[in-house]
């Protein structure tokens, strides 16, 4: 919650002192966002895989 609540804060910051570079922010976050899913998914089918060697 600390992450998002500077990242927040940074964004209000650069917004209000007309700096971002909307372009390269939206792209970051998209990769940002698949990336973040890819990982996901591909860690729960590992813990699957794992949890059906437990059982």
């Amino acid at each position: 919650m600390l992450n998002f609540t500077s990242n927040l804060a940074a964004l209000i910051f650069f917004v209000i002192a007309g700096l971002p570079v909307w372009e390269i922010g939206l792209v970051m976050a998209a990769g940002g966002f698949l990336g973040a899913r890819m990982a996901l998914r591909s860690w729960s089918l590992k813990v699957r895989s794992l949890s059906a060697h437990w059982w």
